[in-house]
């Protein structure tokens, strides 16, 4: 496994986090960022999915004490009955 550079952050300063994590995919040629939030809006969602393939950077999401990948699918919905 390779050692890759990791930058966290709060939803409400991910822009901070952003030009950090790219500071260090400048510097080693790869980065991640983990934002940690209550709940991701659509609009941020939309930003960090831009960010992510715009800048090649690695986003996760951490809520609910649970780290996702921003590209992973949400596993479905329980059938109700």
């Amino acid at each position: 496994m390779r050692w890759v550079p990791t930058e966290v952050e709060c939803a409400g300063r991910v822009h901070l986090g952003i030009g950090q994590a790219l500071a260090y995919k400048y510097a080693w040629g790869v980065a991640a960022l983990v934002v940690v939030a209550h709940e991701v809006s659509q609009s941020l969602k939309q930003f960090l999915e831009w960010a992510m393939q715009t800048l090649d950077l690695r986003i996760y999401i951490y809520t609910g004490g649970v780290v996702t990948p921003l590209n992973a699918r949400k596993p479905p919905s329980p059938l109700r009955t």
